[in-house]
């Protein structure tokens, strides 16, 4: 499957503070930007990373401006959001939601609870090549999700753990 592009350090940093500044009030953490701008600006290098920061530092934020910065830097049209357990599900899709509404971007975050709203989401992706979407799931969700992913939406998707 073809990679998707880098961006660059300043594209990144301009999408991430502004996204981060209307969906938070401030700008983000240090680290959360370094980890960030590396993961955005060598994205063809390496298909794993791991962002591993101690507990209360902000790791849901920073998962969610990773997203952010995937959809509007690096041609990621699906992310999918994943936690080891239903609590946690529900409150990286509060936290999703909340960002990307106040960022007026159009996107939905969607928590996916059945094989057929997948399906009509998968659907959606494949008739129009612009549609993204945000999906929270469960780790014992992720390996059924992928498997209908057609290869061309997967070479275009974002997969991020959370204290999975």
């Amino acid at each position: 499957a073809a990679r998707m592009p880098s961006a660059t350090a300043k594209s990144v940093k301009l999408v991430l503070t502004k996204g981060s500044r209307t969906g938070y009030g401030q700008s983000p953490q240090p680290w959360q930007q370094e980890a960030i701008v590396a993961a955005a600006t060598q994205w063809d290098e390496k298909e794993v990373r791991l962002f591993d920061h101690p507990r209360g530092s902000g790791k849901t934020r920073e998962i969610v401006l990773m997203t952010h910065v995937a959809l509007r830097c690096l041609g990621v049209r699906l992310a999918l959001l994943i936690t080891d357990r239903r609590d946690l599900d529900q409150q990286l899709h509060a936290e999703a939601t909340r960002f990307f509404e106040k960022n007026n971007c159009g996107d939905d975050v969607l928590n996916c609870t059945s094989g057929q709203e997948l399906d009509k989401i998968i659907v959606r992706l494949a008739e129009d090549p612009k549609a993204r979407a945000i999906i929270t799931i469960t780790l014992q969700s992720f390996p059924f999700v992928t498997k209908k992913l057609p290869p061309a939406l997967r070479a275009a998707t974002l997969a991020l753990a959370d204290e999975a």
